[in-house]
């Protein structure tokens, strides 16, 4: 059974490495003109902030196999609303079948509602099923958006 917890970057982030650069191979375009190079600062600042959720997905032995980051904060075009934006989540393609991914998702959810976000913005690519399993959760299409190489 994979279990779900908010843990600090500052602790995990050399457990989070190496999944991340599976999850930007198995997904990343134009790698020649956007290398792989994550802004820990950033993130750093956003958790000591307090703007920023991580949860994990961890094994009975402990072992990381998913995350998913969140930035929580008010909108620039909202300044009253508190959002939840999903930065990035990915699962180890090894534990994806049943309710794993379902089951993160809605753990997170709850943090946000928990560190007062009333929307959730949640992107999703048009393949391997992420559009299907967020309408079956009560999310809409909002907007699409578009990228051009320069």
């Amino acid at each position: 059974m994979i279990r779900f917890d908010v843990e600090p970057l500052a602790t995990v982030a050399d457990e989070i490495a190496p999944l991340w650069e599976r999850h930007y191979e198995e997904g990343a375009e134009d790698r020649e003109i956007a290398p792989f190079a994550p802004d820990w600062r950033r993130y750093f600042m956003l958790e000591e902030g307090g703007n920023l959720l991580l949860l994990t997905a961890r094994t009975d032995d402990g072992t990381m196999v998913g995350y998913l980051m969140a930035i929580i904060d008010t909108h620039l075009h909202f300044s009253r609303t508190v959002f939840a934006g999903v930065d990035v989540y990915w699962l180890a393609p090894e534990h994806r079948g049943g309710r794993t991914a379902l089951r993160m998702l809605k753990t997170a959810e709850a943090c946000f509602k928990a560190m007062g976000a009333h929307v959730v913005l949640q992107h999703a690519w048009h393949v391997r099923g992420q559009e299907r399993l967020l309408a079956r959760m009560g999310y809409a299409p909002m907007e699409t958006v578009m990228k051009k190489v320069l």
